[in-house]
C-alpha cells in the first residue's frame, strides 16, 4: 500500500540538520543538533508533511511520486499512531471486562470506596458482568477498577 511506503520512507530517511533548520526556523521549531528522521520531524506539532516536502529536498525528492491524499493519510497514521494504540488497548480491556462475572450475592457495602452513587446502582441494577456495572449511568470508570480490584483481577 502507498501509505505504508510512505510510512517507511518517513522512517527510514534521515534529514541533516543544515537542510532543516531553515524549515524548522520557519515554523518556529526547535533547530536540529544531529540528523533525524523524517518522521520524528513530522511528529513535531507545528509541522505537516506538505511543508516538508516542499522545503526538504531530501524528502521532496523522496515522497514526488506520491499524491496529495496519500501523503496527507500517511501523517494522520504518523500523527495519531499513539492515539490509535490507547484506543486499540481499550477496547482490549473492555472485552476483558465484558467476562468477568461479578457473584449474585457480591455484598457492595463492603467496597467504602466506592461512590455512594456506585453501590446504590449496583445493589439496584446488580450487574452480572464487570462490562455490565461499566456501562450503568451514574457509574464512574474509577468505580468499576475498584470493583474489578476488589474482585482480584
Amino acid at each position: 500500500m502507498n501509505v505504508e511506503k510512505v510510512k517507511d520512507l518517513l522512517r527510514e530517511i534521515s534529514i541533516d540538520p543544515d537542510e532543516a533548520n531553515p524549515f524548522l526556523n520557519s515554523v518556529c521549531s526547535s533547530p536540529l543538533v544531529q540528523k533525524q528522521k523524517a518522521l520524528q520531524l513530522l511528529l513535531r506539532p507545528s509541522i505537516d508533511i506538505n511543508a516538508m516536502v516542499k522545503s526538504l529536498p531530501t524528502l521532496g525528492n523522496a515522497l514526488k511520486s506520491f499524491s496529495n491524499d496519500i501523503l496527507e493519510q500517511a501523517e494522520i497514521q504518523v500523527k495519531y499512531a499513539t492515539y490509535i494504540e490507547k484506543e486499540k488497548e481499550l477496547v482490549q480491556k473492555m472485552s476483558e471486562l465484558e467476562n468477568l462475572i461479578i457473584p449474585d450475592n457480591f455484598n457492595y457495602e463492603k467496597l467504602v470506596s466506592l461512590s455512594n452513587e456506585a453501590r446504590q446502582k449496583f445493589n439496584k441494577i446488580k450487574p452480572s458482568t464487570l462490562g455490565q456495572a461499566s456501562r450503568i449511568s451514574g457509574v464512574n470508570p474509577s468505580d468499576v477498577q475498584i470493583l474489578m480490584v476488589y474482585m482480584g483481577r
